[in-house]
């Protein structure tokens, strides 16, 4: 667990610009993130930044397992409605680490914002 939730706290506050850190989770349904210094409940955050929260933990999963597997790229990583919550600037850092990640999925996938993506490439 401390591989996964230091993953997921780094990928949440290089998207968040810092103002989110240290993902903890606690038990099976309580999560603390530290916010711009206090510790406060997953579920006071807005919904966009649960689902921000989600998503990091969702990667830093993944690529936990890819390690424990023996493999540096899990090859596939399928994503579905990740930036539909998100506000514009959170959609550019969102996409950004997308990127920066793209090392360890060589072919991330989001199945529900197909047009967001087409105009962040065109």
């Amino acid at each position: 667990l401390p591989a996964i939730t230091e993953k997921a706290s780094q990928l949440f506050s290089k998207i968040t610009h810092g103002r989110y850190s240290n993902i903890q989770i606690a038990t099976d349904d309580f999560i603390t993130v530290d916010r711009d210094g206090l510790c406060v409940d997953l579920n006071t955050l807005s919904g966009g930044e649960k689902d921000l929260a989600c998503l990091c933990i969702r990667i830093a999963i993944s690529t936990r397992i890819a390690a424990l597997a023996g493999r540096n790229n899990m090859g596939f990583l399928a994503l579905d409605e990740v930036f539909g919550s998100q506000d514009e600037g959170r959609r550019e850092a969102l996409l950004s680490a997308l990127h920066t990640i793209s090392k360890d999925f060589s072919t991330p996938q989001d199945f529900g914002s197909g047009e967001f993506l087409l105009q962040c490439i065109q």
